[in-house]
């Protein structure tokens, strides 16, 4: 009985853990979804050169250090930012 009752709740915690770890990973992706979409607002807004990552950051109403923990850098950034415009414009060939 004692271990019915262990092996139950090591299954329900592994449940909740499992949950956990999806909101997590959700929180995480629509994060890196609005610094995505910012970055491409701040680059059409002021080029490449002259878009600044706090500017970046306030548009995604994060932190800057945040930011940065996402991507080291504007040229990272700038890199993912135009990936995910040329898989978008390919997707939208087919």
């Amino acid at each position: 009985m004692v271990f019915s009752l262990a092996l139950y709740l090591a299954k329900q915690g592994t449940i909740y853990f499992n949950k956990i770890v999806k909101q997590i990973s959700m929180i995480k992706n629509d994060t890196e979804e609005r610094i995505l979409e910012a970055a491409k607002k701040i680059f059409i807004r002021d080029g490449l050169q002259g878009a600044r990552m706090q500017d970046i950051a306030d548009l995604a109403q994060i932190n800057r250090a945040m930011l940065h923990y996402y991507f080291r850098d504007k040229e990272m950034l700038s890199q993912k930012v135009m990936n995910s415009v040329a898989v978008k414009f390919i997707a939208s060939l087919k």
